[in-house]
């Protein structure tokens, strides 16, 4: 009698054991920084950089389970997704400086534009912070940072701008395709005087 209730207890030891090891690795983890950002279990992302695009784009889905920390705090079960640009060079600037720094991760080699796996860890990071961003989640979640705050039941989606002060921007963008993104700024104050004065001689 206590040898079979000592077995019970064994197989149910190990029955929890197995289905925590499985929930912890369908769990994808996101430290978040301003420059960086650190994903540790499964998760899909993609980029692309000048000149196969017109823009520095990171693009991150995480599913079932996604737990984020750092500049953003957020708990999700369902899929949610993170789209982060930062615009690429001008066509009147000088030579373009590298601002989305190539994916790098455990047993998986990024190319640019192509869907890619990792069920481990990948590092994603950005020469300066993005200034386009999009944040969606299909399912329930919870959120609170500088991103996006509030509760999730269902569908979700949230896009934010952070522009800088005393620039022009250009930003072409199309949600169905966002790998063809044209997202340009011009923040030197001569072109953006030439810029507006131009406007002003084409206003009637």
């Amino acid at each position: 009698m206590h040898a079979s209730n000592r077995q019970e207890h064994t197989l149910k030891a190990i029955s929890c054991c197995c289905w925590s090891l499985l929930l912890l690795a369908l769990t994808g983890c996101t430290w978040q920084t301003t420059h960086s950002a650190h994903v540790f279990g499964p998760v899909l992302f993609r980029y692309t950089v000048p000149p196969a695009g017109k823009a520095y784009l990171s693009q991150t889905k995480r599913f079932p389970l996604s737990l984020e920390g750092g500049q953003q705090w957020a708990a999700s079960v369902g899929l949610s997704e993170r789209l982060a640009i930062a615009p690429g060079p001008a066509a009147e600037s000088a030579a373009p400086v590298e601002t989305l720094s190539k994916p790098s991760g455990l047993f998986c080699s990024p190319k640019p534009g192509q869907w890619c796996l990792s069920l481990f860890y990948v590092r994603s990071e950005l020469k300066r912070p993005p200034e386009f961003i999009k944040r969606s989640i299909c399912g329930v979640g919870a959120r609170a940072g500088c991103e996006e705050t509030g509760l999730t039941a269902g569908y979700s989606c949230e896009t934010q701008l952070k522009p800088r002060q005393e620039a022009f921007y250009f930003l072409q963008y199309d949600a169905d395709y966002p790998l063809a993104t044209d997202f340009k700024v011009w923040a030197d104050q001569p072109r953006l005087t030439d810029l507006t004065a131009n406007h002003r001689k084409e206003q009637p």
